[in-house]
């Protein structure tokens, strides 16, 4: 399949889902490269000749992540999805793939298919965030390169091991395709870090991540003072997390539940 083709597949998976997912042509190249997405082991569903189901996996190492998962509405509650997945299973197991995980909304109906594929949940719950940051004053960002922001990312205890896009891989290739990361210091330490990618509408925090609540405070306050007034969306994030509450009592605004789900064994940082 062509780009092209795939981005129109991507557009018909994921028609009347929860929130707009439809791509462009560059923005399933950069979700494909940044994730590390290997086409020839994703599937596509077809009927008669004709696309009209998706499942993209992403492989690092032996480890794997369902970076796309849909059906084209007309091919929905007809056991698509299980098939589908079924499928992509084979492949990644056939190929040595220890574990495999994925991310779905809470209220999404898919739940049921993927812990009927062995699929469980792992770890809290987890925010989609939205909202203008605000903090205290008085404490500044320091730029983070790859290496700062590796050393970051081990260093900060966090609620939950990352997500797949929150793993160094993908922050890493964020960092080199126009991405940004910043820290914020105390006693000399980084403790407090954020990635992020500005777009027209808002920006996007790909990674965030602090010590304490105290921490999290001071970081959203020195974005405030990067981004003025801008919005912010942050996705991924473990609901009881010191960015969290942070987020939360600064006035962000939590619109979707998201959980983590595994089959297998041997994630991690």
């Amino acid at each position: 399949f062509t780009l092209a083709e795939l981005t129109a597949l991507w557009t018909l998976a994921y028609e009347g889902y929860f929130i707009p997912l439809s791509f462009t042509e560059d923005q399933v190249r950069r979700h494909i490269d940044r994730s590390d997405i290997v086409l020839p082991m994703s599937v596509v569903g077809l009927a008669d000749g004709a696309p009209g189901a998706l499942s993209f996996a992403a492989v690092r190492r032996d480890q794997a992540w369902i970076g796309g998962f849909g059906v084209a509405a007309g091919w929905r509650r007809q056991g698509v999805a299980s098939r589908l997945m079924a499928e992509q299973l084979v492949r990644l197991e056939s190929a040595g793939i220890a574990a495999t995980r994925l991310e779905v909304i809470a209220i999404n109906p898919a739940r049921e298919v993927y812990r009927a594929q062995g699929f469980a949940e792992r770890g809290e719950d987890m925010l989609v965030i939205d909202g203008v940051p605000a903090g205290p004053a008085g404490v500044e960002a320091v730029d983070l390169d790859a290496d700062g922001l590796a050393i970051a990312h081990a260093a900060i205890a966090r609620t939950m091991a990352p997500t797949w896009r929150r793993g160094m891989q993908t922050l890493g290739w964020d960092l080199a395709h126009g991405g940004w990361a910043v820290g914020v210091r105390r006693g000399g330490a980084v403790v407090a870090l954020a990635v992020g990618w500005d777009t027209p509408a808002n920006c996007l925090l790909l990674d965030a991540a602090a010590e304490d609540e105290a921490a999290a405070a001071h970081l959203l306050g020195a974005l405030a003072r990067l981004r003025p007034g801008r919005s912010f969306r942050l996705v991924d994030e473990p609901q009881g997390s010191p960015v969290a509450r942070a987020f939360l009592a600064a006035g962000g605004t939590a619109g979707l539940t998201q959980v983590e789900m595994i089959r297998g064994q041997g994630v991690s940082r």
